[in-house]
């Protein structure tokens, strides 16, 4: 309902009004407890594999499975949208934060030759995977400490729901459904990741910071986040009452 993202239909969005409904997410693909893709299951309770899947992923890349520093994942169509230039714009800093970052996408041709020349450049910090591969979306997701979600313009977004499912703290740019599902550290009492402040790569640089931080000097800060986020309630049921809800409101409006 704004000029920057009504697209012209601003005004006619303010004077009807809009109701947003979450997605949902279907746990019987995105459990960690359950997921095939996996090379050790875990949950809420137990989360070991979690670990372990963390080792393979690290390995994966060509770095050693005992790596310190948060490891960042990414898992996007390669678009402007998508913030992946900002993504590019931060990768100079992850040396300074001793972190990493694993990326699997494809779309726009010359973002994918970015990437691919940053990994070039940047062996030691950036894997790139310029491909779409679903198994390897949930390996990621799973093996990831904190996971990277920059978009300019987001209506809800799935991927920070999967993530917080299965253990991995969100950072994202509070746009449309990021800023109704994650909530930031240090701001929010039911906090469940990390904020960019500004839309631009300085604010993920300085997002990403904040998260590497809290990483590295505050574990137990770190582990109310990832509770936070296994504790939030992703599922269709929540949003399939919500549209019913909303139904019979503008139902009971009409007659």
């Amino acid at each position: 309902q704004t000029e920057a993202f009504g697209c012209g239909l601003h005004e006619l969005l303010k004077a009807t009004g809009v109701h947003g409904v979450l997605n949902g997410v279907d746990p019987s693909e995105w459990s960690p407890l359950t997921d095939p893709h996996l090379p050790a299951n875990y949950s809420a309770r137990d989360r070991d594999g979690k670990d372990e899947c963390r080792r393979q992923l690290l390995v994966q890349a060509g770095w050693a499975p005992d790596e310190a520093g948060v490891l960042f994942g990414v898992v996007t169509r390669l678009a402007e949208q998508k913030g992946v230039d900002w993504i590019l714009d931060s990768l100079g800093a992850l040396e300074g934060m001793n972190a990493r970052l694993i990326l699997l996408g494809n779309g726009d041709p010359d973002l994918e030759a970015a990437l691919r020349r940053a990994a070039e450049a940047q062996p030691d910090r950036l894997y790139a995977d310029i491909r779409f591969d679903s198994p390897m979306s949930h390996r990621i997701i799973a093996g990831a400490d904190a996971f990277l979600i920059p978009s300019r313009f987001e209506p809800c977004g799935l991927t920070q729901m999967y993530a917080m499912r299965y253990g991995t703290v969100p950072v994202v740019n509070p746009v449309g459904g990021l800023a109704n599902t994650v909530f930031d550290h240090g701001i929010a009492s039911d906090a469940n990741g990390v904020h960019m402040h500004t839309a631009d790569a300085a604010g993920l640089v300085d997002a990403m910071s904040r998260a590497s931080a809290l990483w590295n000097t505050d574990r137990a800060a770190w582990r109310q986040l990832v509770d936070a986020g296994f504790a939030f309630d992703s599922s269709w049921t929540r949003s399939a009452e919500r549209y019913c809800a909303l139904f019979r409101s503008l139902l009971k409006a009409t007659n």
